[in-house]
């Protein structure tokens, strides 16, 4: 049985995020049970710059998404990755609650 992808952060859902800065940078690492690539997608967020990358050791995926339009959140937004291992059928949904100081 293919199960989904074991999420090790964050650790909170959802996991509070502090804006600082004019860029924000979400991300979530994560490993497969049955050592499958791990693929993440970002359905709240349009302009981003997104990557997802094996991690050195080989079985752990680091999911990336730096947003530098920040004008339409506000605060307590919720955001969103969805993190699956080529089975859309098999996903976790990460979660961020934006906050601005």
């Amino acid at each position: 049985m293919n199960e989904p992808p074991d999420i090790y952060e964050p650790e909170l859902d959802p996991q509070p995020i502090e804006v600082r800065s004019d860029t924000l940078v979400l991300s979530t690492i994560a490993a497969d049970p049955e050592d499958e690539p791990v693929f993440c997608e970002w359905p709240d967020l349009d302009n981003l710059e997104a990557t997802t990358d094996r991690y050195p050791s080989g079985d752990v995926w680091v999911c990336r998404a730096e947003i530098t339009d920040l004008s339409g959140l506000q605060d307590g937004d919720v955001l969103r990755a969805t993190v699956f291992d080529g089975h859309h059928d098999n996903f976790v949904t990460v979660r961020w609650e934006v906050h601005f100081p």
